[in-house]
């Protein structure tokens, strides 16, 4: 089975491929789910694989781009590069390539992968705009509204959380969360120190963002934003509790007055989500058990290598990722 030139979209339920599966070229997702697969080839582009209770009887090959590999919460990956780990929910990882062993007990060959994504999230403490002014998000439920920009405010309708110690912070370094100090995106936000998780995307607005996309503004993941000062991974948290947030629209909200995303729930947020938080969001959403996303990036995602192009210009220009004219949820 093989995709068409361009950018694809592919997601395969429930079937048998006896040969090989290839994506086209360019950027492509993949996502595979409840199959069984002989081997799998991605093409030139920066690709994205997810696998879900999959069986795959050969190996996994990324390509020539920076490309992606979500496993399953639970999978033990033996990495050349990087050692062995086990894949939990919320977490991010780096990977070259080695093997690893599926919650199911298969073990599967993979290479010429660059990394995989967690689910993004906010820790316990941060402060949520609502109509009634700043709430910490662990006091919100569904129902509650939550100022957007632009939805005006809007209902939640899902919220989770899940906490990790210190041990486990220690054992699994890809836990920590990203600080992002006081008045580090530029325009004095965020207003208090904001802890997120590495792939929680933070907004960019800026001059040299409409000059690399055409637009204003963009979303960047948050371990991306480490380049600049006043933005570190903190693995000196005594633990930390990271919440979900669902809309009935991917939203751009504030936290700490900084403008962020809400869960954004493509196939890789749902993958890395615990199995009851998982079955809670499919009871909402039914349509999501297909594959079907409940809506579009609330912004332009860049890839990983446009990402730290635009971040590169940032630092090398001495240029805030917030423009001084930056005014919603401030």
């Amino acid at each position: 089975m093989r995709g068409n030139a361009g950018i694809d979209t592919l997601t395969i339920v429930n079937s048998t491929i006896g040969g090989r599966l290839n994506a086209g070229r360019d950027d492509d997702t993949v996502t595979v789910q409840g199959s069984t697969i002989g081997n799998i080839r991605l093409g030139t582009g920066n690709d994205t694989l997810t696998l879900q209770a999959t069986s795959v009887s050969g190996d996994i090959r990324g390509g020539s781009g920076t490309d992606t590999l979500n496993l399953p919460a639970g999978t033990v990956v033996t990495d050349s590069s990087f050692g062995t780990f086990t894949v939990v929910d919320g977490a991010s990882y780096s990977l070259t390539s080695g093997t690893f062993a599926l919650p199911s007990g298969q073990t599967i060959t993979y290479s010429q992968f660059e990394n995989g994504s967690g689910v993004p999230c906010f820790t316990r403490g941060v402060r949520l705009l609502t109509p009634h002014g700043p709430v910490p998000i662990q006091n919100l439920r569904p129902g509650q509204l939550v100022r957007t920009d632009s939805g005006g405010d809007q209902p939640i309708r899902w919220i989770g959380c899940r906490a990790f110690s210190a041990a486990e912070i220690r054992a699994n370094p890809r836990l920590a969360p990203v600080r992002i100090v006081a008045g580090a995106l530029g325009a004095g936000l965020p207003a208090r120190d904001l802890l997120v998780s590495r792939q929680h995307r933070m907004l960019v607005q800026s001059p040299i963002a409409r000059r690399m996309f055409g637009q204003d503004q963009v979303l960047i993941p948050a371990i991306k934003l480490t380049a600049l000062p006043g933005i570190f991974v903190d693995d000196a948290v005594p633990g930390v509790e990271y919440f979900h947030l669902l809309f009935d629209q991917h939203r751009i909200v504030f936290a700490e007055g900084a403008p962020t995303e809400s869960l954004f729930t493509g196939p890789e947020a749902l993958r890395s989500l615990g199995a009851e938080a998982r079955e809670e969001i499919l009871a909402i959403f039914p349509q999501l058990a297909g594959g079907v996303q409940v809506s579009n990036p609330a912004r332009t995602i860049p890839r990983g290598r446009q990402q730290a192009r635009l971040i590169a210009r940032h630092l090398r220009n001495a240029k805030p990722l917030l423009a001084e004219n930056w005014g919603a949820g401030t």
